[in-house]
């Protein structure tokens, strides 16, 4: 894979993306599955990895890949993550391919002014990083 470059990163977040599938239905609880996207200009292929499998409480990760790369990763219940400066992430964070360090950022939600924490159940957290990131759900079913 060649390098990947910040304004190819901000083209992949910012582009709306489709499912190749019509009806996709969300995995359910215990259960994790990808959903294939492509990009409106219909040039780049994306995934959206959906895992809600928990052994001891329900953790759910969603996150939109290219490739093997993910680019943006959002974790809800999830053991805190330390980072770069020393400090420690919430549960609840997002995880941001940074192209120019080659690592990710990371965020904890409560920080992002576009991200409600009023609600964060499964369906409600995929519906912002879905809206957020650009990815058409119409034909996506969601499941409790």
């Amino acid at each position: 894979m060649n390098k990947i470059t910040k304004d190819f990163i901000k083209y992949l977040t910012e582009i709306k993306k489709f499912t190749r599938k019509n009806n996709v239905k969300l995995p359910s609880v215990g259960e994790k599955d990808t959903i294939d996207l492509i990009t409106g200009d219909l040039k780049e292929k994306l995934f959206l990895d959906i895992n809600r499998q928990g052994r001891i409480e329900l953790k759910v990760t969603t996150q939109n890949r290219y490739r093997t790369l993910p680019i943006i990763r959002i974790d809800i219940d999830s053991p805190p993550h330390m980072n770069l400066d020393g400090t420690y992430s919430s549960r609840n964070h997002i995880h941001f391919y940074n192209a120019e360090t080659e690592q990710n950022d990371t965020y904890n939600l409560e920080e992002l002014e576009w991200f409600d924490t009023g609600d964060l159940s499964f369906l409600s957290v995929f519906d912002q990083f879905c809206s957020k990131f650009n990815i058409d759900i119409n034909k996506i079913q969601g499941v409790l």
